[in-house]
C-alpha cells in the first residue's frame, strides 16, 4: 500500500498512522512495501517503527531473504535532501564470489609488434618460485593496441612453468597466442613487475588481482540492475572480467519497490601502502560492503572507514558469523589489507577478522541506506 499523506494533517495523526504501518510490517513476516518504509523513515521514525537488529524481508529472484537494520542516521545524504536514514544489511550472504579477478602484466596501449620480449619479476617476492628472474618469449602474433598480456603466475608454481597468453582488449576471452617463456633478457624490455614501470602492472596483482575497492569487479557487481554478461567494465589498465561476469547484476534480482528506494551514500576506503599510496579514498555508491570499522574490528592503518553501526556495538566474532546456504562462511569486507597490493579483508568462518587474494571466491554481504 502507498501513503498518501496531505501536507495539512495533524502532526500527531500523521504519526499514529506511520506507527500502525509500521506495526503491520514487522508483523506479517511478508514481504514489505518498500515506498511505505521510505515515507516512515522519511518522517524520522525509522529508529522507533525499526529498531536496531529488527528484520525485514524481500525479495531477490524467486527466493525471500531477511534485511538486518544495523542503525539510524549514520549514513547521510551526500545531496544534502533528506535528514533521517536506515541503513541494512543482508541477514545472510549471498553467493561467493571474487572481490577482482587475476589481472593483466603488461597493457599493451600503442600494441606491440610481433617479436621477442623480456620483463623482470620483483626482487625479493617469493624467490622460491622465480621471484626476481628475468623471463624472455617470443611472439608470433602482433598485439593490437589496447591488448594485454597475462601472466598467470599461480601459487606454489615456478615462474618458468607459467605462459604467456596475450588479448587483442581487456574484455576478449579469447587469447591470440600462448607462448612459454624461458630465462633471459633478449629483445626488447618490457620493464619490472613492480607497479612503478608504465604499462606494467605490480606482481601481486598479476597473481591475485587487486584489493582497490573503488576498481573492484565486486563493487561494479553490487551497483548494476544490467544482465549477466553486460556489467562488467574495465577500471584499470590491468583489469580483466570476474569469474562471474555471466551473472545478472545484484540489483536486477532485487525487489524494484527496494532498489527505489535505496540511495547514493559516500564510503571512505582504506589504500594500500603498496601500490596505492595509502591513506584513503571515498567512493560513492547505493549498495556497498562493510568496512572492518563499521563491524567493530577498529581501523586498518589507522585510517577510519566510517563508525561501528550499532548493531555491531559490542559484538563478540560469534555475532559476526554469517551463513550461506546454511552454513558458515567467509564474507568480504571492502577494506584491504594494506601491506599487500591483493589482499582484501574478510571475516573467517569463526568471525574473526582476516584477510585474502582478492582473486579468491568469499560471500558477499551486501548493505545499503534509505533516506
Amino acid at each position: 500500500m502507498g501513503l498518501n499523506i496531505a501536507s495539512n494533517e495533524n502532526a500527531e495523526r500523521q504519526a499514529q498512522a506511520l506507527e500502525l504501518i509500521a506495526k503491520h510490517l514487522m508483523q506479517t513476516g511478508s514481504v514489505v512495501a518498500w515506498p511505505d518504509v521510505q515515507e516512515i523513515i522519511r518522517h524520522g521514525m525509522g529508529s522507533s517503527s525499526f529498531p536496531v537488529g529488527s528484520q525485514l524481508a524481500v525479495s531477490y529472484g524467486e527466493k525471500t531473504m531477511l534485511l538486518d537494520v544495523l542503525g539510524h542516521d549514520i549514513d547521510l545524504d551526500p545531496h544534502g535532501r533528506f535528514q533521517h536514514s536506515t541503513t541494512f544489511a543482508l541477514h545472510t550472504l549471498l553467493d561467493a564470489s571474487q572481490f577482482d579477478a587475476t589481472e593483466a602484466l603488461y597493457y599493451a596501449a600503442d600494441g606491440l609488434a610481433a617479436g621477442t620480449y623480456h620483463f623482470t619479476l620483483l626482487a625479493g617476492y617469493d624467490v622460491e618460485y622465480g621471484g626476481g628472474a628475468t623471463l624472455q618469449f617470443t611472439l608470433a602474433q602482433a598485439v593490437p593496441a589496447g591488448g594485454v598480456i597475462m601472466f598467470p603466475w599461480a601459487y606454489q608454481q615456478q615462474a618458468l612453468a607459467t605462459k604467456i597468453s596475450t588479448y587483442a582488449s581487456r574484455e576478449a576471452a579469447a587469447a591470440i597466442e600462448t607462448v612459454s617463456v624461458s630465462a633471459g633478457s633478449d629483445g626488447t624490455d618490457l620493464g619490472t613487475a613492480d607497479g612503478h614501470t608504465e604499462h606494467m602492472n605490480h606482481v601481486h596483482r598479476l597473481r591475485y588481482g587487486s584489493n582497490r575497492y573503488k576498481e573492484s569487479a565486486i563493487r561494479q557487481w553490487l551497483n548494476s540492475d544490467k544482465a549477466g554478461g553486460a556489467w562488467w567494465q574495465p577500471q584499470s589498465e590491468f583489469d580483466r572480467a570476474p569469474s562471474y561476469a555471466a551473472r545478472d547484476g545484484f540489483l536486477k534480482k532485487l525487489d524494484e519497490g527496494l532498489v527505489a528506494a535505496i540511495d547514493e551514500v559516500d564510503k571512505t576506503v582504506a589504500l594500500n601502502t603498496v601500490t596505492d599510496g595509502g591513506g584513503s579514498e571515498v567512493v560513492r555508491d547505493r549498495v556497498w560492503l562493510l568496512s572492518r570499522d563499521e563491524m567493530g574490528y577498529g581501523h586498518e592503518n589507522n585510517v577510519t572507514e566510517g563508525q561501528t553501526y550499532p548493531f555491531f556495538a559490542g559484538a563478540t566474532n560469534a555475532d559476526r558469523i554469517y551463513l550461506l546456504n546454511g552454513a558458515p562462511r567467509w564474507y568480504w569486507l571492502r577494506t584491504p589489507h594494506t601491506g599487500y597490493g591483493t589482499n582484501v579483508r574478510y571475516v573467517d568462518t569463526d568471525g574473526s577478522l582476516s584477510g585474502g587474494y582478492a582473486s579468491s571466491s568469499v560471500g558477499v554481504l551486501a548493505a545499503f541506506t534509505i533516506y
